[in-house]
Parts: C-alpha cells; sequence; structure tokens
C-alpha cells in the first residue's frame, strides 16, 4: 500500500516532542523547525511536521 499524506490525523502529534514519533520506513516526513528553512517543493504525499527548535514540541502538520 503507497504511503498517502493525512495531516487531519497528524494533528495528534502536536504537542507531542519530536523525538518520541515514528513513521513507517516508506513514509515521505518532512521534520523542520518552525524558523528552519526549507526547500519550497510540493510532494502530495509528504507528511511536514515543524517543531519549536527550542523545545523539540511539534507545533503544526500540513502536507505538501
Amino acid at each position: 500500500m503507497a504511503w498517502r499524506c493525512d495531516a487531519e490525523a497528524a494533528r495528534s502529534l502536536i504537542g507531542s516532542h519530536v523525538g518520541a514519533v515514528t513513521f513507517p520506513r516508506e513514509s515521505n516526513v518532512r521534520i523542520a523547525c518552525t524558523t528552519c528553512a526549507v526547500t519550497q517543493d510540493y510532494q502530495e504525499d509528504r507528511l511536514n511536521l515543524f517543531f519549536d527548535e527550542d523545545t523539540g514540541v511539534i507545533e503544526r502538520v500540513s502536507c505538501g
């Protein structure tokens, strides 16, 4: 089964520490701090997790 981004389901990760979450090997996930530079390429199936650099707490999730 192909990986599919589901930001709605991933919202449950908000408030979690970035080091405490794991994903299947085939998943397309980008993890970046909220102030880090990221590329602007769009990948429909990619889940983006943005965390606070100081605390490591996930603040927002999105697809793309």
